[in-house]
């Protein structure tokens, strides 16, 4: 075999393009000061790699350098670099490219599989991990983030969702204190031993720590309800919707199958994918004033459709529950609620981390409001209203004085979006104001929500508070353009409002459920009487018999209210009219509403929200089917969509009395 040597990379890359073509597939030996030694084939119809050995130990790190500036390279050990010189040249083989794929994810994180099909993950500061799928996380050493809060071994176990149609999301490691570190690793050991772990996987696991170690326990989410009930019935009810995904494990080459399949999840390492979650530049600076703030504040989020407030609000809720540990949240997004479903304005006591979508940490809020529908021109009126009477309300408290609050706004931006959004700016008199604007200038407000733009605003007769604004105002661009349809694969794809708000209502819905039957007509209803009830139905004026009628087999607020109180009615919970015993005067209902709060209900009110089709069809009923009737599919039978006039709008119109 005749070779040749070369002293410096640009011989070097000569030398591995020539080696391409069968003309010089032998090459004579010359003698260089510095040796990079290139063994040529002796065949030359042999078209397998060819070795580049390193002879010289000195100039290894030149020879990297020179790898990864000459592509496609692929590296197997210390001392051997394997180069294509195959006709595809792009191809690499499988194996070895699995060999480098396992080698970078060592030098990254590993992951250690338990007796108790528990997997012990240690990831190396400052790396990430993203996920897709939902895992019950506890850290035992050190410190991680996920959506900006961060997890230490005095949080115990958290429960993260990254649901399908959403973002995939992280774990970071954090560097933390380099004290201590000899009892942390023996708090590892005595952990392991306490599960019975075999003496060579403990030795393993705790020689392989260092001081930039991380060690969390991931466990797969078992209770019957989450791992059960809950995803089966979005399935049933919103047109086969997976939660989590079953079809994403395995696509990828890599070496931790056995744990995605173990924990549901698929994990990934790529940083510069669309799909996953990623913090901007911008958001540095509100959060060192967030956490700089010593007494409370009030940050509103404003922006158009689809530019991450409801993300953002939440990464900065989880930031400031390390300092503060309750957040008050305003909710007066109609259209995709944060803790309640659809058509509600509230506000929410948030004492836990956010670590998943919407409807998956629904709460009882500790005021609500419930305005029938989720096209605010429609309800105008109310919904203007009902957000003063709510901020009035959490203004009055005592204990929401000093902990931050967070105010969630519609992304509704044109038309009268913007002086919706100057009203609510003004009645709450913010700290701070963070406008999200997108790259696509449609999705955006026409001014910047400064203060001198808010106060010159005025809104016909609903602006009623004049108070001199003076707050922070942040203008940043969004952290999720790319992850449209087009952007995002099948597997991901983006939900749309419509199909987000039912999966909100049915998740809610779904508490009431005990076992995997699925079937809300098994469940035993609550019987109440009429004669104790105040009945609304809102957007038009019935008489009692008619809103009984409106009201069964229907989705109802089950609201409590004074007799003589002009206010609107608070909001406990919702509920569904099962049936309607008339010559009794009982009303039968179903609802997750738990029995102490049911007793103060006093007041049922029917919005223009309703139950998926799902709900009357899908019951295992053979049939006619009550309360729903077959009709043509004609276009006179369909809704018609009405666009808002600002110039016929009513500026004397008068709230409709609940």
């Amino acid at each position: 075999m005749k070779v040749k040597t070369c002293t410096n990379l640009k011989n070097y890359n000569r030398l591995r393009l020539k080696l391409k073509s069968k003309k010089h597939n032998q090459i004579k030996k010359k003698e260089f000061k510095h040796k990079f030694v290139v063994e040529a084939s002796k065949n030359k119809n042999d078209l397998t790699p060819s070795i580049l050995k390193i002879c010289d130990e000195t100039n290894k790190h030149n020879l990297n350098m020179a790898l990864e500036l000459t592509k496609p390279v692929t590296k197997t050990t210390m001392n051997e670099i394997v180069v294509n010189t195959s006709q595809t040249f792009k191809e690499v083989n499988t194996t070895k490219v699995m060999e480098k794929n396992k080698s970078f994810e060592e030098d990254c994180f590993k992951f250690h599989l338990l007796s108790d099909s528990k997997v012990l993950l240690i990831l190396k500061v400052p790396r990430h991990l993203f996920f897709k799928g939902s895992v019950q996380i506890q850290t035992l050493m050190g410190r991680i983030e996920i959506l900006g809060y961060t997890m230490d071994s005095s949080d115990g176990v958290q429960t993260a969702f990254s649901t399908k149609g959403y973002c995939y999301l992280y774990l970071k490691a954090l560097e933390g204190s380099q004290n201590d570190f000899m009892k942390k690793k023996d708090f590892v050991t005595q952990y392991l031993i306490s599960r019975n772990e075999k003496d060579e996987k403990i030795s393993d696991i705790v020689n392989s720590l260092t001081q930039f170690s991380v060690v969390v326990l991931l466990e797969k989410i078992t209770d019957i309800y989450n791992h059960m009930i809950w995803p089966k019935f979005l399935f049933k009810h919103c047109s086969s919707y997976y939660l989590y995904p079953y079809k994403q494990i395995n696509n990828n080459k890599h070496s931790f199958t056995l744990e995605e399949e173990i924990l549901n999840c698929s994990f990934t390492l790529k940083d510069s994918d669309d799909k996953n979650f990623k913090t901007l530049q911008e958001w540095d600076d509100i959060e060192k004033d967030m956490l700089n703030t010593h007494c409370s504040s009030k940050t509103i989020l404003v922006g158009g459709k689809n530019v991450g407030k409801s993300t953002l609000m939440r990464y900065f809720i989880n930031k400031t529950l390390k300092k503060w540990k309750k957040v008050l949240v305003l909710d007066f997004d109609i259209g995709q609620c944060e803790f309640t479903i659809p058509a509600c304005v509230s506000a929410v006591l948030v004492e836990k981390p956010l670590l998943g979508t919407n409807f998956t940490h629904m709460t009882d809020p500790i005021r609500s409001i419930f305005i029938g529908g989720c096209d605010v021109i429609q309800c105008l009126d109310l919904y203007m209203n009902a957000f003063k009477q709510i901020t009035k309300y959490c203004n009055q408290q005592k204990e929401f004085r000093h902990i931050p609050w967070f105010i969630n706004t519609m992304g509704f931006s044109k038309g009268l979006g913007l002086s919706i959004a100057a009203s609510i700016i003004k009645e709450v008199c913010p700290t701070r104001v963070i406008q999200i604007n997108s790259q696509d200038t449609k999705k955006n407000f026409k001014l910047n929500l400064n203060p001198k733009v808010v106060s010159r605003e005025r809104f016909m007769n609903y602006d009623t508070k004049f108070s001199n604004l003076n707050y922070k105002f942040f203008c940043i661009p969004s952290g999720t353009e790319g992850k449209g349809e087009k952007n995002i694969s099948s597997d991901s794809w983006v939900l749309s409002p419509k199909r987000s708000r039912q999966i909100s209502l049915c998740t809610y819905l779904s508490k009431m459920l005990k076992d995997s039957s699925l079937n809300l007509l098994q469940l035993t209803p609550y019987m109440i009487e009429i004669s104790k009830l105040q009945l609304f139905v809102l957007e038009t004026t019935f008489s009692q018999k008619e809103a009984l009628s409106a009201m069964n087999g229907n989705l109802v607020a089950l609201c409590t209210k004074n007799q003589n109180d002009q206010e609107f009615p608070n909001c406990l919970g919702f509920g569904i009219v099962r049936a309607i015993d008339y010559d009794n005067g009982k009303l039968f209902l179903i609802t997750p509403l738990e029995i102490n709060k049911l007793h103060s209900v006093n007041c049922l009110v029917k919005g223009s929200l309703s139950l998926p089709d799902s709900f009357f069809l899908d019951e295992d009923v053979e049939g006619h089917v009550p309360y729903v009737s077959f009709t043509s599919n004609h276009q006179t039978t369909q809704r018609v969509k009405r666009e808002f006039n600002a110039n016929k709008m009513n500026t004397g119109s008068s709230i409709r009395d609940y």
